[in-house]
């Protein structure tokens, strides 16, 4: 007789079979898992495109804010009495091509970070939307810790600068030298990726505001005496003004034509003791430890952003060669790898004209090497005393190929007014021989007054077109990198 459950015997799974099932199941649970996880990669780079694509676009809004408002022609030796403020650019020896690690074999070229020790610097303005920064209220008799006051005006910086900005204010002496939240600690534990420096872009406006100044002409504090020179630097930690610093130890309130002279300028070497008509800090260089906030509960306010691995400021040369490239299917400029071998080999000019690093030619090997190819090839002029000024690298890291400065140049639209202040600049025993009305014996060719006779002369002499500036930003946790670019022309339409 047949069991009454026979028909039910095979009605279970066997053992391959589940584990056929798991595994196809397991399979399933995973694909679904990678394409959750592809998904969820894909909304957050999107989210990081986003995220710094939008922030790129705002600091584009802000350059361009600030560029057309620059209130002065870039057209060298202005006249204070114009009062129209001054246009400067600082480029320092880091370039696109920098070797890094240095001395290796064989070298390996970093052309992913850009220009790292760029600076531009200038006078705006602004008469819909005033410049808006803080005082202290007991400067303007208020019982208010600070307030916030406006100018349609404002001298105004910007620089890139690597800061571990915890290690400034944690009130801890992380050097191990004795003293807390000093500036050198800012320089520990530094943010990059790969030995590349994931620095800061700041910016800082510092309104025009001599109405500022007291009836002396200087800052006064509520005791009735004035702001002392010695606290200028905690005077800007805490105040959006600029400021000079005067012969007598004073702190004034600049106003536009203040600025034409680069020792009031902010970030410059100020004018000093002057002794037998000689001022021994002409021709008052750009400082990078003289830029704002470098300590301090505020040193954070001037970040626009970070992750940035590229300032680059170009000017215009309507002088400079675009060669052909060997391939014969490019054209080159100054700023691309291969243009002094296609300058060295006669490649053939196409056209002249680009955006270039002020003295691009330099570094250059070629056989003619210090001859001037171009507006903006070489170094300053030698009367300006800027082509031999060299600053320390702002890092102080051994073998850092980034922020180093060194010989740098600069585009100033400098000031006539250096040959008519009844200072000695070149140190000849004669005053102001530029502009004296006399034919001085044995300086200059042509009479009386001629340029051989000027004591200074601008870094360099030629009015500049325009200059644009190019900001690489990197998104670390993504890796992801963005450039943009702004332009500005000076030419009138």
């Amino acid at each position: 007789m047949n069991h009454p459950n026979r028909f039910y015997k095979r009605r279970g799974l066997t053992l391959v079979e589940l584990m056929v099932a798991s595994t196809l199941g397991l399979l399933l649970v995973i694909g679904v898992l990678e394409a959750f996880r592809q998904i969820t990669d894909s909304v957050t780079k999107g989210r990081a495109t986003v995220q710094i694509s939008g922030q790129l676009r705002n600091i584009t809004n802000v350059m361009r804010a600030d560029f057309q408002g620059i209130t002065v022609q870039a057209v060298p030796n202005t006249a204070a009495g114009a009062g129209m403020g001054y246009f400067e650019i600082v480029e320092g020896i880091d370039n696109d091509f920098v070797i890094t690690p240095p001395n290796t074999v064989p070298a390996a070229v970093d052309n992913l970070s850009g220009d790292t020790d760029d600076v531009i610097m200038f006078t705006s303005r602004r008469l819909d939307n005033p410049f808006s920064g803080r005082i202290e209220g007991r400067l303007l008799g208020s019982t208010r810790a600070f307030e916030i006051i406006e100018s349609p005006n404002a001298e105004i910086i910007y620089w890139l600068e690597p800061r571990n900005t915890e290690f400034l204010r944690d009130g801890l002496d992380n050097n191990g030298d004795g003293t807390a939240d000093e500036p050198i600690e800012g320089q520990l534990g530094l943010l990059s990726h790969n030995g590349m420096p994931l620095a800061t872009l700041r910016r800082r406006a510092l309104l025009i505001r001599p109405d500022l100044n007291g009836p002396q002409g200087v800052l006064m504090q509520p005791n009735g005496t004035p702001y002392p020179a010695s606290s200028a630097a905690f005077f800007l930690n805490l105040n959006d003004i600029s400021i000079r610093i005067n012969p007598n130890g004073t702190i004034s309130a600049n106003s536009l034509a203040d600025l034409t002279l680069r020792q009031n300028r902010v970030a410059h070497i100020p004018a000093g003791v002057i002794n037998n008509n000689v001022d021994a800090n002409f021709p008052y260089p750009f400082s990078h430890t003289r830029v704002p906030f470098q300590s301090g509960v505020a040193m954070g306010e001037d970040v626009i952003m970070d992750q940035v691995i590229g300032f680059d400021l170009r000017v215009f040369d309507p002088d400079t060669l675009v060669l052909t490239a060997p391939t014969q299917d490019v054209a080159l400029t100054p700023s691309d790898p291969g243009y002094e071998s296609a300058l060295s080999s006669g490649a053939r000019p196409v056209g002249k004209g680009a955006y270039v690093d002020l003295g691009y030619a330099v570094p250059y090997t070629l056989v003619n090497n210090g001859a001037t190819l171009s507006f903006f090839s070489w170094q300053p002029r030698t009367k300006s005393q800027l082509s031999a000024v060299t600053l320390p690298g702002m890092v102080t890291a051994k073998n850092q190929q980034y922020f180093q400065f060194g010989n740098y140049r600069t585009y100033d639209t400098w000031t006539i007014e250096y040959e008519r202040d009844g200072l000695d600049q070149n140190s000849n025993n004669l005053i102001d021989e530029g502009l004296d009305g006399i034919d001085n014996p044995g300086i200059g060719l042509y009479g009386v007054d001629d340029n051989q006779e000027a004591e200074t002369e601008p870094p360099y002499l030629y009015p500049l077109r325009g200059f644009q500036v190019i900001i690489r930003a990197f998104q670390n946790s993504q890796q992801q990198m963005r450039q943009f670019t702004v332009s500005h022309d000076f030419t009138p339409e």
